[in-house]
């Protein structure tokens, strides 16, 4: 699938990405670079107003957090990308959360983290890894008392002001991280009705098959059957010999037919071509099969 419009170009190139499942999981994944990316100038800016200037090693991680995630995705390293982007994370969390008040609401990003894991990688064992260690990393803030950078104390004004921009870009995570699973789930079920109809419509088809080659099956059969009958009440040598050639020529179409069902059953998944055909001849052809199905009265009892 290639990307379209200037925000996907932006986050993914203009190289094309197969599949439609790893094409969205690559937009998420550079949706959320991106919001790491506002996230560390946002959070620099109001810092900046207030002159706040501790928190910039900080805000500088989680700025080039995003930008060197966002093009790992470009270049197509999509699991690169996403184990610097998760374990980088959880440690700018970790550090965040460990050295100051647990009423900045900080500690809601390890469940933007565990959901992240779980959006970003198809293979569960991973994503599983990477939920467990947002929950241990958790654990170790709120019980521990490891710090990686000495423990920051705030006023509660500017507590109380870094929650509710915390929770608010905690929230724009989730809501694009579910947004995925549901289109993913959505794309699932649309996929599992397709194949219900194309199974229903193949059904169809070879029940047709079914009929029409029984059919075309029965036809040479009668006539031999017909011919085999007027074999038996003729005396005729000349009769006979001339009965024995027809009854081969039905056999030889009847092998014709066997052979080109054969090549239909193989050539089934091949690319279609069309080209010219004569009704006449296989007119000609059929009617030319049928006199003797009924017609045992043109030859005498002798």
């Amino acid at each position: 699938m290639k990307p379209r419009g200037y925000l996907q170009l932006f986050i993914l190139g203009d190289q094309d990405i197969p599949s439609l499942v790893e094409f969205k999981r690559a937009f998420l994944r550079g949706q959320l670079s991106v919001v790491c990316m506002f996230i560390g100038v946002f959070y620099a800016s109001m810092d900046t107003l207030r002159n706040i200037t501790i928190n910039y090693p900080f805000q500088a991680g989680v700025f080039a957090l995003g930008l060197i995630t966002l093009i790992l995705n470009r270049r197509r390293w999509f699991l690169a990308a996403n184990f610097f982007f998760l374990t980088s994370l959880n440690l700018i969390i970790f550090a965040y959360c460990s050295s100051e008040s647990f009423k900045t609401g900080s500690t809601t990003f390890f469940i933007c983290a565990c959901m992240t894991a779980f959006a970003m990688f198809n293979d569960r064992r991973y994503a599983i890894f990477f939920s467990l260690v947002s929950t241990a990393f958790f654990a170790l803030s709120f019980w521990g008392s490891l710090q990686i950078v000495p423990y920051r104390d705030f006023s509660e004004e500017y507590i109380r002001v870094n929650f509710v921009y915390n929770f608010s870009c905690a929230l724009i995570s989730s809501i694009l991280i579910i947004y995925f699973l549901i289109s993913v789930n959505r794309q699932s079920e649309s996929l599992i009705l397709e194949q219900n109809q194309l199974l229903k419509k193949t059904n169809q088809e070879l029940d047709q098959f079914v009929y029409s080659a029984s059919h075309d099956l029965r036809a040479p059969l009668s006539t031999i059957r017909g011919l085999v009958q007027l074999y038996h009440i003729s005396t005729d040598e000349k009769d006979r010999e001339e009965i024995i050639s027809k009854i081969r020529d039905r056999t030889e179409k009847m092998d014709d037919f066997i052979s080109d069902i054969l090549n239909y059953s193989r050539n089934s998944c091949s690319e279609v071509t069309y080209e010219t055909i004569e009704i006449l001849p296989l007119i000609r052809s059929g009617r030319k099969s049928l006199p003797y199905e009924a017609c045992p009265s043109r030859y005498n009892h002798g």
